[in-house]
């Protein structure tokens, strides 16, 4: 049967009723654990996770219940091993009949700890890059490799006096001088297009309710293969 077939899988798998109780675990989960499938079973997976993950996971397993909607959260497992607490991707998806109701959900858990420190420091570094640019007595923005504007520093968001969302992507456009914006517009995407470096001087609404002129350069960054990103 099903469960006969997913020990043999290496991977932890797990299901549910309709009603969200677990009603399995195959050995592989239970080997991470070291807890019994009796003290895990039903409302008792909570077991497995650290303490202060517990009640957040639950409620939204519970939302995903109600709502049918697919599970997936990543949360802190007890890894019997080394006597830690691991980082765990759970994934979970319901199975409906023919009448298109929920009659029961499978699971699985995925170990991603070893990932975790890498993607902590590349947000630490990201935030400490922002908080860098934002003390830089200029106004600064990137853009993706499609042209659209994704973010502005806090001198820049000032100097506009707008709400972020009305510059970010082509919204910038509509701050441009009627007068300047078709030529601005061309030249940006020619050097988008192009991957040169872009200069133009064009004049740009202020928070003060006229256009001032501004002097706007960019760069483009590239990877190790040359490619802009």
């Amino acid at each position: 049967n099903l469960h006969h077939q997913a020990e043999t899988f290496p991977q932890m798998l797990w299901s549910a009723t309709a009603d969200g109780d677990i009603d399995y675990c195959n050995e592989r989960l239970l080997a991470y654990s070291g807890l019994t499938a009796e003290t895990v079973m039903n409302d008792r997976w909570v077991n497995l996770l650290h303490p202060d993950d517990r009640a957040p996971t639950a409620e939204i397993w519970r939302g995903c219940i109600a709502s049918g909607s697919p599970y997936s959260v990543e949360v802190r497992h007890f890894h019997v091993a080394d006597q830690t607490y691991r980082w765990i991707l759970t994934l979970a998806l319901p199975l409906r009949d023919a009448e298109g109701r929920i009659v029961k959900w499978y699971g699985s858990c995925v170990d991603i700890h070893d990932r975790k420190p890498a993607e902590e420091a590349l947000r630490a570094s990201e935030r400490r890059l922002a908080q860098t640019i934002d003390t830089i007595p200029a106004n600064v923005f990137s853009a993706g490799t499609d042209g659209s504007v994704n973010y502005l520093n806090a001198r820049m968001r000032e100097w506009f006096g707008r709400a972020e969302e009305k510059v970010l992507a082509s919204e910038w456009v509509h701050l441009t001088h009627p007068d300047d914006r078709d030529g601005t517009i061309e030249a940006w995407l020619g050097t988008v297009a192009k991957g040169t470096p872009y200069r133009r001087e064009v004049r740009f609404l202020h928070n003060s309710g006229e256009y001032r002129w501004c002097d706007n350069q960019a760069r483009p960054l590239h990877d190790a293969e040359g490619a802009i990103i």
